[in-house]
């Protein structure tokens, strides 16, 4: 697991914290919530398809679990 800063020295300075993947921009943060409706671990493909830099989450989906990205 990567500490604060040497995740910060590997991404560089990243401007938006994002939960919205629908909202994610080139270089945004992917902050992935689980509510009662909706599990933000279905929308981490859209988050990196539209540019997200990082994704937190809290656990790995199987559709990922090899992913480099």
């Amino acid at each position: 697991m990567l500490q604060i800063e040497e995740l910060y020295n590997q991404i560089g300075n990243l401007d938006r914290i994002r939960t919205d993947s629908r909202l994610v921009q080139k270089g945004d943060v992917f902050w992935v919530l689980v509510g009662e409706r909706l599990d933000g671990h279905a929308f981490i493909d859209q988050a990196l398809e539209r540019g997200a830099a990082l994704v937190v989450c809290s656990r790995i989906p199987e559709a990922h679990a090899q992913d480099e990205r």
